[in-house]
């Protein structure tokens, strides 16, 4: 069996598995629609997938964007945080950037990681502009989420003044789109840029993180310019994936290790930093 092959098998498995043990936080959903927006990659148009999930009734729905990680090894966590979401009352669209672009693991190759990382705030734009006209969405109440490498993209993005991203951006506004604030969970804050962060962001972070270092984000926090739009959290003994349900593993040689007592309480700030959002 081919790299890519086991890859879609792992990701089908884990987002059953994650299904069938959550299913009951949601209060009902009217099931997942496969959508596709214009992507790019390496200088030629791709489809980008996309997965809308809503809660029953009539809407219309705050929206959540959702940045997957590496690998769909590591991705039942998100589909947790979909679960819950939706059982607060949000609408979430899953952006599939790696895969669209044929993308399988890539947690071992920087390079490549990287790429993603800067073509995934043109896909938030992206996405968003495809459901912008849809009556069961509210496109002025958006905001977004990522775990891992997709919260990555996140923090790059504000922290940095991107002409392509700004383009897309535009795109979307002109349809009515805002994306209002975003919550980056165990993100990379190393490899931030020199623009002060002015859109809403809570940052969610492992104390013993060994991949993503929660100390760099502290200080991207405290940082003068970024304190009045940036919430952290950093949670005592929690390390990578904390909110990833599952036995711990050594990932790339980097600890990654479930937290219940973390992870509820992630939840109940994301919530909360939402609510204050979106309502």
């Amino acid at each position: 069996m081919t790299t890519r092959r086991r890859t879609s098998v792992f990701r089908v498995l884990w987002r059953a598995a994650a299904a069938a043990a959550f299913c009951t936080l949601a209060t009902g959903t009217a099931g997942a629609e496969q959508l596709t927006a214009h992507g790019e990659w390496q200088g030629r148009q791709i489809p980008l997938q996309l997965t809308f999930e809503k809660p029953s009734g009539p809407g219309p729905f705050a929206v959540v964007i959702l940045l997957p990680g590496c690998s769909a090894e590591l991705d039942s966590g998100l589909n947790v945080w979909a679960s819950q979401l939706r059982s607060w009352g949000y609408a979430t669209l899953r952006v599939e950037g790696a895969e669209s672009r044929g993308l399988g693991n890539i947690c071992g190759n920087l390079d490549t990681m990287k790429s993603v990382v800067v073509e995934t705030p043109r896909d938030v734009f992206r996405a968003a502009f495809a459901i912008a006209h849809r009556p069961d969405v509210k496109p002025n109440k958006i905001a977004v989420l990522g775990r891992s490498l997709g919260s990555n993209s996140i923090v790059w993005y504000l922290s940095r003044d991107l002409p392509l991203v700004n383009q897309a951006q535009a795109k979307a506004q002109a349809s009515g789109v805002r994306v209002l604030a975003g919550i980056a969970i165990t993100p990379n804050c190393e490899n931030v840029g020199r623009v002060a962060i002015t859109m809403p962001v809570l940052i969610l972070a492992g104390e013993l993180d060994d991949w993503n270092v929660a100390a760099r984000c502290s200080e991207l926090a405290s940082a003068p310019e970024n304190a009045a739009h940036i919430r952290i959290k950093v949670y005592p003994g929690a390390y990578h994936g904390f909110d990833r349900p599952g036995r711990p593993l050594m990932y790339f040689g980097h600890h990654v290790e479930y937290n219940p007592t973390a992870a509820q309480d992630a939840y109940a700030q994301a919530r909360q930093f939402l609510d204050q959002y979106l309502r």
